[in-house]
């Protein structure tokens, strides 16, 4: 929508002009750095699944006969997540003013 100065039909008719070709020219592409991000947090998140503790969850019978069993440690592992990442922007906040008082105190 940034391309058609935030006009809906503008961007319709774009991508009804461009087809898909459209859609993958105006969409934003992820640099390195966010990838490296995007691939950190989906193997903390599957270790996660794999380590934290659950209990088992038989879900309702499918008309097929099928019966799928969860892991319900989706709680924990929001926790954990929400926990890790206050636990690294605080000492990522610490070390920097650690650093900061240092350099005041070498340079006074």
């Amino acid at each position: 929508m940034v391309h058609a100065d935030g006009s809906i039909i503008q961007t319709f008719d774009y991508l009804r002009q461009h087809g898909l070709q459209g859609f993958v020219d105006i969409w934003p592409r992820p640099t390195v750095i966010a990838w490296k991000i995007i691939a950190c947090y989906a193997a903390f998140e599957a270790a996660l699944l794999l380590l934290l503790p659950r209990k088992r969850v038989e879900g309702p019978i499918s008309p097929a006969g099928n019966q799928p069993v969860y892991k319900a440690n989706g709680v924990a592992a929001y926790a954990v997540t929400l926990s890790t990442y206050l636990s690294l922007w605080w000492s990522k906040s610490t070390s920097f003013e650690r650093a900061e008082t240092k350099s005041a105190e070498s340079t006074s």
